[in-house]
């Protein structure tokens, strides 16, 4: 049967490299414009945010980046997706801690990031349960 829907591999896998598009911009504020990173994303503890942490920031999302690159281009292998989903985790836990534990972020300039951090999760959570 013919059907005009994406398999839900292929829009896992698209995920992941829209993720990893938005880590390269990421990685670009943190290394180049760390005074962006202040003025978007860590505006109450604007102070904190050092050129240190910048590139600090640019390894961490380039790193994941990658890491999104090549679970997409290996999507047979489960280790990729499954260290994908583990990295969404950690990245949706620090932001979390930075918004109700440390205060140096508001939630509302965390919406674009946790949803795509959430629809990447949830697809390759559904991917894995489902069986690819």
């Amino acid at each position: 049967m013919f059907s005009v829907m994406p398999s839900l591999a292929t829009l896992a896998r698209a995920s992941l490299i829209y993720a990893a598009i938005g880590r390269v911009v990421g990685a670009y504020l943190g290394f180049c414009r760390p005074d962006q990173l202040r003025k978007y994303l860590y505006t109450i503890g604007a102070v904190e945010v050092t050129p240190l942490a910048g590139r600090i920031f640019t390894m961490w999302v380039t790193l994941t980046g990658v890491l999104c690159v090549v679970a997409a281009h290996q999507f047979h292998v489960q280790a990729f997706r499954l260290t994908a989903i583990a990295s969404f985790g950690l990245a949706f836990s620090h932001f979390m801690s930075e918004v109700f534990i440390f205060r140096t972020l508001r939630f509302k300039d965390t919406y674009s990031t946790m949803a795509v951090a959430l629809t990447c999760t949830v697809l390759l959570t559904l991917n894995e349960l489902m069986g690819m």
